[in-house]
């Protein structure tokens, strides 16, 4: 039967060849094979090891991912010890200034869920959480993300020259609060009517203008044509107030 590349590994020569004897008195006799036939060994595949998981538990891979069957001499053996598997486990997460998680345990399973929350502040201005409030364990002592913050986060109060808060009105604005913004009568806005407070203590994005003539806004709308050059449109729009005297 002839080895193909799909066989196990040729042990021997590839193939022993007839020998003869020569000399005075050697027709007919001394004739013999060159060496021992060879033998072929059967063809042993690589293994590989991934996470497993049973009865719901995800368990992580400890050694090698990939073992190779390897031959030395007569010697048959694996390129590496077996790996075993673990079940995934998180220590528990870090400890914040100013608050603290729920439920707090030496070891969290894969999947299990803690949950932040500030503490009530002994002064004027309360905490703020800035970051996630629920973090997962994910993988073997990695959560779904760093433990958030507790600290006092205030804006300034807002205040946007003709205009007035049309919702989000409070005496302090603290991380979160928004606020809408409308122009009196006769003026224009210019930027975001919406403005939130961000984890910095500024209003995000930065607080609208209400101006007196009207904010020209430019659009460029674009168009392929069938041989291939792009067609750039550019319209004006501008908003008017007419003021009729009679």
């Amino acid at each position: 039967m002839p080895h193909t590349e799909s066989d196990g590994p040729l042990v021997g020569e590839t193939g022993p060849w007839c020998s003869c004897l020569h000399g005075p008195g050697s027709h007919g006799t001394g004739v013999d094979w060159q060496d021992q036939a060879p033998g072929c060994l059967a063809a042993h595949p690589s293994a590989s090891w991934d996470c497993c998981q049973f009865a719901g538990e995800c368990f992580y891979l400890i050694g090698a991912k990939i073992l190779y069957c390897e031959i030395s001499g007569d010697n048959v053996a694996w390129s590496d010890n077996l790996p075993i598997c673990e079940i995934i486990v998180c220590a528990a997460p870090g400890n914040i200034t100013n608050g603290r998680f729920t439920v707090y345990k030496e070891v969290y399973q894969y999947s299990e869920v803690v949950m932040y929350r500030c503490n009530p502040s002994n002064g004027p201005d309360e905490y703020s959480l800035i970051g996630e409030t629920t973090l997962i364990c994910v993988d073997h002592n990695r959560w779904s993300s760093a433990p958030p913050e507790c600290k006092v986060v205030k804006c300034d109060y807002p205040i946007v020259e003709y205009a007035a808060i049309a919702s989000g009105v409070r005496r302090k604005y603290y991380y979160n609060a928004q606020v809408v913004f409308q122009c009196h009568d006769g003026f224009y806005l210019h930027g975001n009517s919406t403005v939130v407070c961000g984890a910095n203590g500024t209003w995000e994005p930065e607080l609208p203008k209400c101006t007196k003539e009207a904010i020209a806004t430019t659009m460029v709308s674009t168009t392929s044509s069938a041989s291939g050059f792009t067609k750039s449109c550019l319209y004006l729009s501008i908003s008017f107030k007419f003021l009729v005297i009679f």
